[in-house]
């Protein structure tokens, strides 16, 4: 529940995705597949996902949905 910034990110290569709520279907179908993608991305990637959802719900979606490669932002 901390603020993140771009810059927080200098030198690598961020890419975002925004889904209002990931319990949504097609919200949930686009952050399962940017996390598979994020595994074929090199460490100089940044996955973050900007999401509407409270923490908890995020924190819940990410352990039923094994997905550990984007990270879930307010």
């Amino acid at each position: 529940m901390n603020p993140v910034r771009l810059n927080d990110f200098t030198g690598k290569v961020v890419l975002i995705s925004v889904t209002p709520s990931v319990d949504t279907a097609v919200c949930d179908l686009q952050a399962k597949r940017f996390n598979k993608m994020a595994i074929e991305l090199s460490e100089d990637v940044v996955v973050l996902n900007v999401s509407m959802d409270l923490p908890f719900a995020l924190s819940r979606w990410c352990a039923a949905t094994g997905s550990d490669q984007i990270r879930s932002k307010l």
